[in-house]
């Protein structure tokens, strides 16, 4: 079973390199079914099949 999916409450996803900052934000701030983002996949295009180029979550945007 793939280990994303077993987070029930919690939401990953995937954005390009070139995403910026401001768009981020709202992202995280944004809760759908009692789901909420967690953490974001960085790929060059922010596609899932990608190779992961880093990782942001809400508590690096709060250093912004």
């Amino acid at each position: 079973m793939n280990l994303l999916k077993k987070h029930i409450t919690e939401h990953f996803d995937f954005v390009s390199r070139y995403t910026k900052v401001e768009e981020l934000i709202p992202m995280f701030n944004k809760k759908e079914r009692n789901v909420r983002l967690v953490m974001l996949f960085v790929t060059e295009n922010g596609h899932k099949d990608e190779r992961v180029l880093g990782i942001i979550t809400s508590y690096d945007l709060l250093c912004k």
